[in-house]
């Protein structure tokens, strides 16, 4: 697998989480910060978030917007606050975990007293965390609200994506599946994560993740749709019958499709597979699940060569 370079971010300490959350009560923001370091959530998506969002029902935050600064008039140079829906892959389910539904009962009751303290001057709104006066946030006032928060606790070099780079470290250090961490995070695969957050992961979670990534698992985004489908409920989940039985189903319904996407199938179910319990395999199953990735990945590798020199080929024709 080819290597890529970890990106410096600023991951927090459990002491600097103490301190950073001790101070958050004395801010209207507190609580939009307590949820981003509790969920992971971008800054934006949770300025953009509204109260029906938050599914109680099926216990989930839908993630599917995201508010920021954007340039509205292109003659006059006016900017203002925008609400963007969101790629395909950052649009998701968050799991309303009992500690985040007590932040936003907490952030609703605040939104009460802002609009009783702010009378005739307060503009109705649908947002769960507006302003003092119902509005939406603008990102740069949170950066201000975040170097105030910062310095009352007595913290350095902290920005607010260190919130979300922190959730994600300590969920994979605390054995979080890739795959899982990726879907919250709203990240395209699995590899994307591993990208960002590898070198800060404990030394046990990062030997199984290197494991992973051995058995061309870094690659997981196929199989986001399915897990989402899992943790929700949505659909019924593919019968985890034994590992030979579920990998021959998926070659005899996916062989009649074109080779590439055949093989991205196949090796889908597998890293399916994997994300269960890979240690709890039976031998049997381990040494069929190897030898049909070794298979599939080397078939994988030869559409990605034939692809390349058809694209060479067909680049040195344009030239003539």
């Amino acid at each position: 697998m080819e290597k890529i370079e970890a990106i410096n971010i600023r991951i927090l300490t459990k002491e600097e989480q103490q301190r950073f959350i001790e101070v958050l009560p004395f801010y209207n923001t507190g609580n939009l910060f307590a949820v981003a370091l509790a969920t992971g959530i971008r800054i934006g998506e949770l300025c953009a978030l509204e109260v029906s969002d938050i599914d109680r029902k099926q216990q989930c935050i839908h993630i599917n917007k995201s508010s920021g600064r954007r340039r509205m008039d292109k003659y006059t140079g006016e900017v203002g606050i925008q609400v963007n829906m969101l790629t395909k892959y950052s649009i998701r389910k968050i799991p309303l975990l009992p500690s985040v539904e007590m932040m936003i009962d907490r952030q609703l009751k605040l939104n009460e007293e802002m609009r009783q303290r702010a009378g005739n001057n307060w503009n109705e709104n649908v947002l769960l965390f507006p302003t003092e006066l119902g509005n939406a946030h603008d990102i740069s006032g949170i950066r201000t609200a975040m170097e105030r928060i910062v310095k009352r606790a007595g913290l350095e070099h902290m920005t607010v994506q260190a919130l979300r780079h922190t959730y994600a470290a300590t969920a994979l250090s605390s054995g979080a599946a890739l795959q899982n961490v990726a879907n919250i995070m709203g990240h395209k695969d699995g590899a994307e994560t591993l990208k960002h957050y590898a070198r800060h992961i404990n030394i046990d979670a990062m030997t199984h993740l290197k494991a992973l990534a051995g058995q061309n698992t870094g690659h997981l985004g196929i199989t986001a749709a399915e897990l989402r489908q899992v943790v929700f409920g949505a659909e019924t989940a593919l019968e985890k019958t034994s590992v030979n039985g579920q990998v021959g189903e998926a070659i005899t319904m996916y062989k009649n499709m074109p080779p590439k996407k055949s093989v991205e199938q196949v090796l889908s179910v597998c890293e399916d597979v994997l994300c269960q319990s890979p240690d709890k395999l039976p031998a049997h199953d381990k040494e069929v699940l190897l030898g049909v990735l070794g298979q599939y990945t080397a078939m994988k590798r030869c559409i990605a060569e034939q692809e390349r020199a058809a694209k060479a080929k067909k680049s040195k024709t344009h030239e003539r």
